[in-house]
């Protein structure tokens, strides 16, 4: 599949989450992906700046979430092993209008449509507590602990795309560095 039919479906499966309030993810495909793995940047930000555009042209709001897996986790596989548990996990916690992206080895971003900042931490707060009643174990019986961003402020210089991702990042960033802090 070339990448341009690829992102059109991308962006048509993702719109339908601001469209349509219900929809059905089947749950043999918990997280979005490009058929060669991960979404890259690029696919990324050219879709977050489509749902930009989409969302002011209809006065809709939109939060995107990110989450970092914390683990020790080094080889693709294992890390595919444990993204598939935790994108299942996620899946079974969020509404049916989000779609759930897998954009690194163990990073993911959720966008939740209609969500404020406000919606958004509710939806958050739902993920946090069935991680934490879940053990997802890594192949040396390590713990990967699940650590969230919230973003619905997308302001800045560069493309819609770039400062939605941004803001995402940066939320992110914060998030794991609290996470770091902690005692453990």
């Amino acid at each position: 599949m070339s990448d341009d039919l690829f992102e059109t479906r991308l962006l048509e499966d993702t719109l339908v989450g601001f469209q349509q309030p219900l929809r059905v993810q089947p749950e043999t495909e918990p997280a979005l992906t490009h058929p060669g793995g991960w979404l890259d940047r690029a696919i990324l930000t050219r879709l977050l700046s489509k749902l930009f555009d989409y969302a002011k042209a209809h006065n809709l709001c939109f939060s995107v979430a990110s989450v970092e897996l914390m683990s020790q986790i080094k080889s693709p596989e294992e890390a595919r092993k444990i993204s598939i548990v935790a994108s299942n996990l996620f899946r079974s916690q969020l509404r049916e209008s989000d779609t759930l992206l897998q954009y690194g080895l163990k990073t993911m971003c959720i966008i939740l449509p209609h969500a404020d900042q406000k919606r958004g931490q509710k939806v958050l707060a739902r993920l946090r507590g069935a991680a934490a009643k879940t053990a997802m174990i890594g192949a040396h019986d390590e713990a990967v602990e699940p650590v969230f961003g919230l973003s619905s402020d997308f302001s800045g210089p560069q493309s819609p795309g770039e400062n939605v991702l941004a803001h995402a990042e940066l939320s992110l960033k914060r998030a794991v560095e609290l996470y770091l802090l902690q005692p453990r």
